[in-house]
């Protein structure tokens, strides 16, 4: 029930979005969804640059070869050691960490089957679509 005088924009004490910690004290607030989100390709291969200057960025892999493909992208030493830790729980894992530049870009790693001959279509893993 809201209360004539108090506007609905106004946070009640159950609100979700209120923290309340320390002698009743809010001290955290969650922001909204960012309503706007653009995203964008780039044709040529990934570089470190690139992806400094990004805040997150994702990598969709062929599954034939997993550790081929980590190869081939920025930071291969880190992909592989997050891919041969994960591999044990799942064939196919969905990879995520921060990157180690300035920026700490947000990356994520997953990796697709292609279903079509000339590899035009691709077919994520169960545990890929389960996760997101």
């Amino acid at each position: 029930m809201i209360c004539a005088a108090r506007p609905a924009s106004m946070p009640t004490r159950n609100d979700q979005r209120w923290s309340p910690q320390g002698q009743g004290n809010d001290v955290s607030r969650l922001l909204p969804p960012e309503s706007r989100v653009g995203v964008r390709g780039r044709s040529g291969g990934p570089t470190e640059s690139t992806h400094s200057r990004a805040d997150g960025v994702i990598f969709v892999l062929d599954a034939a070869d997993p550790e081929r493909a980590l190869a081939g992208i920025p930071h291969a030493g880190l992909w592989q050691k997050l891919y041969r830790a994960a591999k044990r729980e799942s064939p196919l894992p969905l990879l995520a960490t921060r990157l180690p530049n300035a920026r700490q870009t947000l990356a994520a790693v997953a990796f697709a089957k292609t279903v079509a001959a000339d590899s035009s279509a691709w077919k994520p893993p169960g545990s890929w679509s389960r996760k997101c």
